[in-house]
């Protein structure tokens, strides 16, 4: 079963919302949203705005799919460079920075199944650091779909990267990874670079020695991605993967939301010129 026809009932969810808001202009706002996702996302000023139930539609038909396939295919070539395996200790603790949509959720459940099955009934304590507290609901609705039969214990805390005060009290050295899917391009926008530079001494200095820290992302083509990347990572590291821009495609099956794709005329995102880094602290 494709990872589209897990989360099916999901996007199913936030696009009857949509259409109830919008009614005949569903198409055309739901058109409208995309364009924005995409504008903002490349603009070096504006993040998009997720609060809204037709970008979360937008959000979780286009991008959470292979989002959450790229952390998967990242944690599978990880699994050959790094000792103890990711999920056997017991429990494992992974904190999701900007996770909020569920992308890591879907990408680590199917990781587990595929590659460490072996541990599958390890418990696994996931936290979720997002600003957008209304994602706490697609989380839950995703982990419900794809890991509902594994001892995922799953927590969402609300934090801005950009406020000191939503995270100076958290302990990052209790992980053993932390992740940044698709969420540093967010938070190194020209009006909060600064107050964010502080986050991530604050996330590197609290996580200690030893533990894992994965960054995925989309490469821009001038490289300032990850040149901003190789900037806020700590001195003495150890880098694990290192792709500065690397082709990543998603493969799974969009047969359970064709009639959606052609009424939207729009596709979702399979294929991307991402960076990926990780590395020991």
């Amino acid at each position: 079963m494709s990872d589209f026809e897990k989360i099916r009932k999901i996007i199913l969810h936030y696009e009857n919302l949509a259409r109830e808001e919008y009614g005949g202009d569903f198409v055309s706002i739901a058109n409208k949203n995309f364009s924005d996702l995409q504008l903002k996302y490349y603009s070096k000023e504006d993040n998009p705005d997720y609060s809204p139930n037709i970008k979360k539609f937008c959000y979780l038909y286009k991008y959470v799919v292979p989002h959450g396939y790229f952390i998967y295919s990242t944690f599978k070539r990880l699994r050959r460079e790094i000792k103890p395996a990711i999920f056997s200790r017991n429990p494992t603790r992974i904190a999701c920075i900007g996770g909020g949509p569920g992308t890591e959720i879907l990408g680590l459940c199917r990781y587990l199944r595929e590659c460490e099955a072996d541990y599958a009934g390890h418990k696994i304590e996931l936290i979720v650091f997002d600003r957008e507290l209304s994602w706490r609901e697609s989380c839950d609705m995703i982990l419900d779909s794809v890991g509902n039969d594994l001892n995922i214990v799953l927590k969402f805390v609300q934090f801005d990267a950009t406020i000191s005060a939503s995270y100076e009290a958290i302990d990052f050295s209790k992980f053993h990874f932390v992740t940044s899917n698709f969420f540093m391009s967010e938070i190194r926008k020209a009006k909060i670079v600064g107050a964010t530079g502080k986050f991530w001494k604050f996330l590197f200095k609290s996580m200690g020695s030893g533990k894992v820290f994965v960054a995925i992302d989309f490469a821009d083509a001038d490289g300032s991605g990850w040149a901003h990347l190789k900037g806020i990572l700590p001195k003495n590291h150890v880098s694990v993967i290192a792709d500065p821009a690397l082709t990543m495609s998603c493969p799974d099956s969009k047969t359970c939301i064709l009639e959606l794709k052609a009424e939207l005329d729009h596709r979702p995102k399979k294929n991307a010129q991402n960076y990926v880094m990780a590395v020991i602290t």
